[in-house]
């Protein structure tokens, strides 16, 4: 299964290029939200909002941040290699996933495991229920945060602006 069968843009951000059209792949949705908010594809602009020189472990590597999941954890590619990492800022963690783009897109977010464990569908449309569908560069955002010993419960989350999220997190560490 490749992306387009399985994410449905929900709104487009035409206004602006994609976060990733420097690079000549055909392998690049439309900066925009999926499947309510599932994920969300930055444009240029916005992803120019998140400032990464605020977290040690991304200091050292030149990425540029594309994408985020529901509950705002954040895709990352690093520019040298073309590989796609995930940053948890809840959990200050940096794991790489090690594909390129083309894999992230049709291979890696179309595997059932990884939308059902990591992007958490179900859930992510359980809080869907309280809050409402996410609007572009917005996540859901539990209150209190895990770090500050949160709980997860759909009924904890609020949705908020990803770029102040992720400053305010990186505040916390």
């Amino acid at each position: 299964m490749v992306f387009d069968d399985y994410y449905k843009i929900d709104s487009y951000v035409g206004e602006d290029n994609s976060a990733l059209d420097y690079l000549d792949s055909p392998s690049k949705p439309n900066s925009g939200v999926y499947n309510g908010g599932l994920i969300t594809i930055f444009n240029d602009s916005y992803a120019k909002k998140i400032d990464l020189g605020s977290w040690d472990c991304l200091n050292d590597k030149r990425f540029i941040p594309f994408s985020i999941t529901a509950f705002g954890d954040l895709f990352l590619l690093e520019t040298k290699t073309e590989q796609v990492s995930l940053f948890e800022p809840q959990f200050n963690r940096l794991t790489p996933i090690e594909i390129n783009l083309k894999e992230f897109f049709d291979g890696f977010l179309t595997n059932q495991d990884i939308i059902n464990d990591l992007l958490k569908e179900h859930y992510m449309l359980q809080v869907q229920s309280v809050c409402e569908k996410l609007e572009f560069g917005c996540c859901y955002i539990l209150k209190p945060w895990l770090l500050s010993g949160g709980t997860d419960k759909p009924e904890k989350y609020e949705i908020g602006d990803f770029a102040t999220y992720f400053d305010l997190v990186s505040q916390a560490y």
